[in-house]
């Protein structure tokens, strides 16, 4: 499953679409346990496209709140 999201998330940076790639990331955070590759595809995406670091600093921030927020939701309880 972590191939198809590597693979959907490699082709919304190719091709550019930034609000896809984002949803696509935030749907995935809460779909596997830890999804560390958040991080790498905000710094692969902003080399490609931006100036600012603006895609691989809310993708640390998405990924902290994500980590934190899966302690408390029903259904991540252990």
């Amino acid at each position: 499953m972590r191939i198809i999201a590597a693979l959907i998330m490699i082709a919304c940076i190719l091709w550019g679409y930034w609000w896809l790639m984002l949803s696509a990331a935030i749907i995935f955070l809460f779909i596997f346990n830890s999804y560390y590759e958040i991080i790498a595809w905000g710094i692969i995406y902003d080399s490609l496209y931006g100036v600012t670091h603006m895609f691989a600093i809310a993708a640390i921030i998405l990924f902290m709140i994500s980590f934190f927020l899966k302690k408390y939701l029903f259904a991540y309880a252990k």
